[in-house]
Order: structure tokens, then sequence, then C-alpha cells
């Protein structure tokens, strides 16, 4: 216990100017509901002082200053501070604070805290009772770190008697509830309420004695003079009730206030008038020895006051207004203030709003920084603990009570935080995962767009998806954001560029059915060539017929030798010219059959360089597929050191590292996936390849069959020639013999009419069934054209009719070799039966596919039923099946 007099009084810190103020009324007595009332505008004066606050409560008789002292602290007039009067009637009833804390720093510690300002109702007050000034006593202990007691004069038994309420204090005040089993007001009672009870100063007023004590040796201290005061009473051994009395209160006091302090102050002034309006003297009127010791007084009391603890914790404002509520409604509801029990609700009240202001602080923080940061763990990581700091910051400013009630409620404030970051987390990863899905969407779109671009090219895809991986890298954030970019180049790998290599397939089936349309046009030029020979064979056979016509007439006819022989040299002239257009028309032939052959070639080279285009193509897209795969890779390592640099943060997360690895795990499954879809595409490839090899060995023999087949009519028009001219030149042999021999005698002639007419008639014959030739027998081109476009006769009709002319015989019947061959050529396969051919090789699948290229998927599509038939007509059909 440490003691303090003006005398040995050393310079206390600097307290700072007091904030202009003014009174409020804390607790006041409603005579109408016989309830104790706390003022609401002091208790938010009090709940707005943020940080330890210390009570400093001045007591005593009414009418003796206690207002005085209070203004002379807070430095403010009659006017602005506490109310003070000169009648007898009490200025101050119940409770008042001064509004404005004043900030004080603990010279031992050095920590800073808030001084309240209070002011007491005067005990012993002719309107009070006994009970009422116990109560009002009690909560000025109760709430006060420092208790100054005024009083006029010395230290006598009279005014120990008056402190005698002390004594029934104690029995109206508990440091923990009944319930907890608290000890009976005793003497150990007492002692436990003195760790409880503020700091006491007893200020003794107008003071004139000296403190001499000659027992002592002479001068003593106001600490000595307070402790001889306080000193027991001999009781004579007789142990009378008196002095028991007396001992009691002295103890209570000692037991209650074991750091107490003495301090005497002169009378102000001498004038009685004065006296009585002591705040309007001016300072300069009061007795020097007075002024010294007031300025002695306030820095006592501001050195002495400290914080407001109860136990080893101390009060803030929120704290001390909560106190003050709880004793209140303790004391109205006619129960013994417990001060334990009263704080353990206090704090776990208060623990409770630093929780929720620790909340709100943590919102502010986070939100003002997290939603302009990316939605990655380790920038919304980061924001997370500044806002925890600001909130525990904010907690504990706030936060009052034992270890373990700030601890449980720190845990609460703690789980409450995480939970939100959590819900935060989730949400911004949602949003982030939606914005990425939507960018790849939109980037899927622009690439498929380019890819099925009709002059679309695997570098141009290869470029946009390097454009829009770029701008997909410069919005994205999220830890999914890598993932799906990974599945997204999966995807153009799958779609993008099987699109690009399915439409360079298609292309090359487009040339190769071009070609194969080529190669069947030849064809055609080549059976037209075919027909020629065959009308031209068929001239020769008629020139021949003519002949043997000749002959017969020649042997029928001597009378018409002449002309028979002119009619000969007619016909070896007409045979000369057929055998010259022949030789033309072979020559032409020969010259087709080169152009088909150069045709061939030059087919065979564009599928040479068309099959080197695509391996080229494959070649550039098995490059892509690399480069996709080596940007994969790439991801996976830059995926690998970003988890690398953030296993410092995540070094107490094992699950969420786990969790990363399965996804790369998962990753690289679907790179494997990747890798499988390029080795089937270029599966698919090599068996294009290989069914564009076996076309073109098909076409290749079709032209080379071709080729012989026109060959081959080409050998067969020279002999058929040959055996013409063969015949023709044993005609003229079988002339000159009989010419020779002299055999050639005229039939009779008939009633028809002279060997001219007969002439003229057998020449108007052949006019009129060879189109028109001229004198000699020579016969018109187109005549022999039309004649071999014209329907073949079936078997049964193969013999000519009878001239009517009964004077010539009757035609030699047709080769029959020769119409075989005649029906051989007009039985060659057409066009459309090459197409249905190939349509029945395909697939219904494949048949879908090309109708679809050829605009014609309307045949089919929405209709039930289509078998592969349907579908064979419909391609060979085109829009003619429509």
């Amino acid at each position: 216990m440490g003691f303090f007099s003006p005398s040995k009084s050393g310079k206390a810190s600097a307290t700072e100017p007091p904030p202009v103020g003014k009174p409020l009324h804390l607790l006041q007595y409603d005579e109408r509901t016989k309830k104790f009332e706390l003022g609401s505008e002091a208790l938010d004066a009090l709940r707005q002082i943020r940080g330890d606050v210390g009570v400093l409560a001045v007591c005593g008789r009414a009418r003796q200053g206690k207002s005085y002292i209070l203004n002379q602290l807070c430095s403010a007039g009659n006017d602005a501070g506490f109310k003070v009067g000169p009648t007898v009637r009490p200025c101050t009833k119940g409770l008042w604070i001064w509004s404005a804390p004043i900030r004080r720093v603990d010279p031992v510690t050095g920590k800073a805290f808030h001084v309240v300002l209070l002011d007491t109702e005067g005990i012993d007050a002719y309107d009070q009772t006994g009970q009422y000034s116990t109560q009002i006593f009690s909560m000025a202990v109760l709430l006060s770190s420092l208790f100054c007691y005024n009083q006029m004069g010395g230290i006598d038994e009279a005014a120990l008697d008056r402190l005698s309420l002390v004594t029934e204090m104690t029995k109206h005040i508990r440091v923990r509830s009944e319930t907890t089993g608290a000890a009976a007001p005793g003497r150990g009672g007492v002692r436990e309420l003195g760790a409880f009870s503020p700091s006491f100063v007893w200020l003794l007023r107008d003071f004139y004695l000296d403190l001499d004590d000659p027992d002592r040796g002479g001068r003593i201290s106001a600490a000595d003079y307070l402790e001889s005061a306080l000193r027991n009473v001999p009781t004579d051994g007789g142990g009378s009730a008196g002095a028991a009395a007396k001992n009691a209160i002295r103890e209570s006091i000692r037991g209650l206030f074991p750091e107490r302090e003495c301090f005497p102050l002169v009378r102000p002034v001498n004038d009685e008038k004065q006296l009585r309006n002591l705040d309007a003297v001016p300072r300069s009127q009061l007795r020097p020895e007075f002024i010294a010791g007031l300025d002695s007084l306030v820095e006592l009391l501001f050195d002495r006051c400290r914080a407001k603890r109860v136990g080893s914790d101390v009060l803030n404002g929120p704290a001390l207004a909560a106190m003050a509520t709880q004793y209140v409604a303790a004391i109205n509801a006619g129960a013994v203030p417990a001060i334990a029990t009263a704080w353990q609700s206090v704090a776990e009240s208060e623990c409770g709003k630093a929780v929720e202001e620790g909340e709100a602080a943590y919102v502010e923080a986070f939100f003002a920084t997290a939603d302009s940061r990316p939605a990655d763990d380790a920038e919304l990581s980061a924001c997370h603990e500044r806002a925890v700091a600001r909130a525990r910051l904010a907690f504990e400013q706030r936060a009052v009570g034992d270890a373990a009630t700030r601890a449980a409620a720190c845990d609460k404030l703690d789980h409450a935080l995480k939970v939100r970051f959590g819900e935060y987390r989730e949400k911004r990863r949602a949003s982030a995962a939606a914005r990425c899905s939507e960018l790849l969407a939109a980037a899927a779109t622009r690439v498929m767009g380019c890819a099925n671009a009709p002059d679309a090219k695997i570098a141009d895809v290869v470029k946009r998806i390097d454009s829009e991986v770029d701008a997909y890298l410069g919005e994205a954030d999220g830890p999914s954001a890598h993932d799906r970019l990974c599945g997204f180049l999966r995807d153009c790998q799958k779609f993008a560029l099987a699109a690009l290599a399915e439409k360079a397939l298609a292309a090359v089936r487009s040339e190769c059915a071009m070609e194969r349309q080529k190669a069947t046009s030849a064809a055609a030029t080549a059976s037209e060539l075919e027909r020629t020979v065959a009308e031209l064979d068929a001239r020769v056979r008629e020139m021949d017929a003519r002949a043997r016509t000749a002959e017969t007439r020649a042997s029928a006819e001597a009378d018409a030798r002449r002309r028979a022989e002119d009619s000969a040299r007619a016909a070896e002239s007409s045979r000369k010219e057929c055998e010259s257009r022949a030789r033309e028309e072979a020559a032409k032939a020969s010259l087709a059959l080169r152009h088909a052959r150069s045709e061939f070639e030059m087919t065979e080279a564009g599928a040479s360089s068309r099959e080197a285009s695509l391996r080229e193509a494959i070649d550039a897209e098995r490059k892509r597929a690399e480069a996709a795969a080596d940007d994969a890779r790439r991801l996976e390592r830059e995926l690998a050191s970003a988890r690398s640099d953030s296993t410092a943060l995540r070094a107490a997360r094992d699950g969420a590292a786990s969790q990363l690895e399965n996804e790369l795990a998962r990753m690289r499954a679907a790179l494997g996936e990747a890798e499988r879809a390029r080795e089937a595409a270029e599966s698919a490839a090599r068996d294009a390849r290989a069914k564009a090899s076996a076309a073109e060995s098909e076409w290749r023999a079709q032209a080379s069959a071709r080729a012989a087949a026109a060959d081959g009519a080409r050998r067969d028009a020279e002999r058929r020639a040959a055996e013409a001219e063969k015949r023709a030149a044993y005609a003229e042999t079988r002339l000159e013999e009989l010419r020779k021999s002299g055999t050639l005698v005229s039939p009779p002639r008939k009633s028809h009419g002279s060997s001219d007419d007969l002439m003229n008639k057998w020449r108007a014959e052949a006019e009129a069934k060879f189109g028109g030739g001229g004198v000699g027998g020579e016969v018109s081109p187109n005549a022999g054209v039309a004649e071999a476009r014209a329907p073949a006769p079936s078997p049964s009709k193969r013999r000519r009719e009878k001239s009517p002319d009964p004077t010539v015989e009757e035609e030699a019947p047709i080769d029959d070799a020769e119409a075989d061959d005649a029906e051989a050529v007009e039985a060659e396969p057409e066009p459309e039966e090459d197409k249905r051919e190939e349509a029945q090789a395909m697939t219904v699948a494949q048949l879908k596919h090309k109708l679809q290229t050829m605009g014609l998927a309307h045949l089919y599509a929405g209709k039930r039923g289509v078998k592969k038939a349907d579908l064979v007509n419909m391609y060979v059909d085109g829009e003619g099946g429509n």
C-alpha cells in the first residue's frame, strides 16, 4: 500500500486540456415507479468511448463543495460545469458524469486511457433515506476507479460514524452471486470486495489543524494521520458494543479500500459571503495556500486515477455502460449486485458486440479490396488476412473479459470470418468459372467459324486459336481458368482441326469425282469413236454388197457391160474414197486414243499431286497436333510452376494439394485421350489415302481397258477395211476375167423398159436407200452416220427386204459376227450405272454425307423408313429425284 501527501508529491505526468463538455444525468430515482433509471444520453456518451476508461468519483455530504472540486478537474465554471448553489437544498440528484472524457496517459504503463468525472448526490441529506444513501454510495464505489470522499474538517469519530454506510454497503454487494457459493458478509467478504474496489482519497476540506503528534516525535504526514484515525479503538477488555461497532466501521474502511490516501485542503477564503459563492470568486482572490493545495489535489487525483478494472480485466466505455446497467437492474430487482457475475455477463455481451464490430470491420476492409482483385486464391487469401487483422483490431478494442471469454469470442469471430470468406470465395469462383465458360464459348464459335470458312487453312485456324488463347488469358481468372483452357484446346483439336481434315478429304473426293467424270467423258468419246468405226464398217459392207450386186447385174445383162464397167469404176472410186475416209477416221481414232492416253497421264499426275497435297495436309495436321500437345505440356508446366509457387501458402492444406494432384492426373488422362484422338485422325487419313490409291488403281485399270478396247476397235476397222479392199480386188478381177472370156451376156429384156431405164431405176433406188448419193454411187457422209445411229434390227430381221425390181436379187445376209460387235458397242455401260455402282459401294452414313454436300439432305431429312436403296436412288437421280 502506497501513500501520498502534498508535501511529498512528485511531478505527475501531464494531462491534456479537458475538452469542452457538459454534465449528463447518469442515474436518477423515479419517485413514480420507485426505481432507479439510467440516462440514455449519458449511456451513449459512455458507449462512444473507445479504449480503456477510468472513473473519478467525488462523494460526500451534501452542500460541502463536491461539484466545485469536479469543476476544477474539468476546468469548467459554474455555468458550464456541474451545478453549484449557495442554498441548503442539494443541487445534485443521483449520479452525473461529464460528457467529455479527459485523455490521460498512465505514467507506469505508458498506455493511454480516458477519465470520466462522476458527481454524486450528497449522503445524509435531509430528504434521503438510509437505504437510498447506501445505494447511491454503492453505485459510486462500484463504477469508479478512484473514489474521493469529500469532508469538512478533520477525521473524528463523527466523521467515521458517517462512513458507517461502508459497512452497510458490504452487506449489499457480493463478488459473485449466491448461486456460485459466495461467502456471507464478514471480514473475508470485505477483503474479497477490496480486490474489486477503487483507490480511495479522503479529502479534508477547510482543514485548520496542525499535523503534529507528540507521541511520534513531532510532525506527521496526512497518510499517517489517516492510518492513525482508522486504527481500532481499545476495548478495555470488556468487549463493549460501542467499541466493537466503531472497530467494525474502521475494519470495513480498511478492508474495502486497501489503497487509500488522505489530502488536507485549507479554507479557500475567509469571507463567509464569498464562501457561499465560491465558484464566482476569482482565482486571484483565493488564498494562496488554497490555490497551491487545489493544484496539488488536481495533480494527485489525476495521478492516482487508473483505468477501471474488474479483477485483471480492464473496462472500456461500452463495458462500463453495461456494468452500470447490470448493477441498476440488480438494485431495482431487490437483489444484491454481484461484481464478478455482472462482469461475466457484461464480458460475454460485450464480446458478442465485439464480434459484430469485428465482422463489420472485416466486411468493410475485405470487400473494399477483394472485389477489384482477380479470383485467385492467393490474392483473395491476402485480402482475407489483411481484413482479418483489421477485424481482430476492432475486436480487441471492444472486447473485454477474461482470457477464456475473449478466446471463445475470438474463435467465434474467426469462424464467422472463415465462413464469410468461404462463401465469398465460392461465389467468386463460380462467377469466374461462368466468365471463363462464356469467353471460351465465344472463342469456340469464332474458331469453328474460321475452320468452317470455304478457304480455311490449318495455319489460319492455329493463328485464330493462338489469338483466342491470348485474349482469354488476358480476361479470365479463377482457379479453373487453366483447366477450362485445356478443355478448350482439346475441343479445338478434336473438332476444328478434324473439320479441316474432313474438308480436305471432301475436296480430294470431289477432285476424284471430277477425274472420274473426265474418265467417263473419255470413255464416252471412245464409245463415240467405236460407233464411228462401226458406221465405217457398215459402209464397207454396203459397198461390198453393191459390188456383188454389180457383178450379178454384169453376168445377167451382157449389153450393160459398159455401164457395169462404169459402175464398177464408180464403185472402185467410191471404195477408194471410203477407204480414204476410213483411214482418216482411223487416224482420228488414233489421235483420240493418244489424247485419251495423255489425259490419263495428266489424271495420274493430278492424282499424284493431290496425294502429295493430302500428305502435306496430314503432316501439317500432325505438326499442329504435336504443337497442341506441346502447348498442353507447356500449360501443364505453367500449372506445375504455379502450384510450386503457392506451396508455401498452402503448406497447411494437404487436402487441397491432393485435390490439385488429382486434377493434374485427370488432365494427363485427357491429354492421353487427345493423343489417341490424334492417332485415330492419322489412321483415318491413312485409310482415306488407301481408298484414294485403290480408286486411282481402279480408274487406271478402267482407262487402260477402255484404251485397249479402242485400240482393238481400230485394228478391227483396219481388218474390215482390208477385207473390203480384197473383196473389191476380187470383184475387179472377176470382171476382168469375164470381160476377157466374153461370157458377159445381157439377160432377156423385160417389158419394163431399156437398160438405161433399168440403170436409172437402180440408181434411184440406191439414192433412196443411201440418202441421195451422186452419180457413180457417191454417198453423203451424213447418211452413214444417221444410218449408224438408227436402232439396230433384231436378228430375225437382219435380211434385207426384196427389191421392188424383179431383176434385182436379194442382198446377202449380214454377218452375225459383225452384228455381235455392234451389239457389244451398244452394250457399253452408261455413266448412270457407274454412279449407281459407286453409290451401292458406300455405307448409309457416307451416302447421307454425300447428299448433304450435294445440298440434297432435304430428300431424306424428317422421313421415316428411308432405306439404303432409297438413298442410292436419291444419289443417282440428284435434283431430278426431288
